[in-house]
Order: structure tokens, then sequence, then C-alpha cells
């Protein structure tokens, strides 16, 4: 920028989401991501699993498509933080599995 120009908002700081996708971060437990590490911009599906309270498993929506926003990040417990873009139609349904402890990462081929 030469002096005295005007800076445009979308210059700096994190950028903006793509229409139609929402950012979702969830906790995942060890043993339910790739071992693997994985980098921002990686293709996963997010995979719904049962609870251990004997949750139906007939009852579990499919898996759903998602990218790293983020690097899974270590947490002291042993588990893993990772944000994650999902389309915007699919971003409760990630939250609500995530809150509830319920889900597994699979990397997958970038679709093409």
């Amino acid at each position: 920028l030469g002096g005295g120009m005007p800076v445009e908002r979308e210059g700096f700081g994190v950028p903006a989401l793509p229409d139609g996708k929402a950012l979702v971060g969830l906790k995942i437990a060890a043993g339910r991501i790739p071992a693997t590490p994985l980098k921002p911009g990686t293709s996963v599906a997010i995979v719904a699993v049962p609870s251990g309270s004997g949750g139906a498993a007939a009852a579990l929506p499919a898996s759903i498509m998602a990218t790293l926003a983020s690097a899974p990040a270590g947490a002291t417990d042993g588990s893993y933080l990772v944000d994650l873009q999902v389309s915007v139609n699919d971003a409760e349904v990630v939250a609500r599995l995530g809150a509830l402890g319920q889900v597994a990462i699979i990397e997958r081929a970038a679709p093409s």
C-alpha cells in the first residue's frame, strides 16, 4: 500500500467463509481422528458414531463432508480441537454430534 491509500476490510484478518459454508469447532476424542498429521484444507468426512449409552446406530445421520479450517490441536486431556468448514445445511447436525461426543473424522481424497 502506498501512503494515504485506504485499507480494504477484506485485505487483512481471517478470510471470510465461502457462501453456503459455516465454521464448526469440534473436540474429537483420541482414536477418532487419524494419527497422521492433518493440514488445513484437507478434505474429511465427519462420521456419526453411537454413544456409549446404547444409542441406536440406525438413527445416526450419514457421513458429512467437510474441509479442515485448522490443523487439529492436541488438548491436555488427549483429545483434539479442530475447526471444520461444512455446508450451512449440515452445521447444526455437526455441532450437536460434537457436543455429544459422537463424531469421528476420516481423511478423504479431495473431490475431483
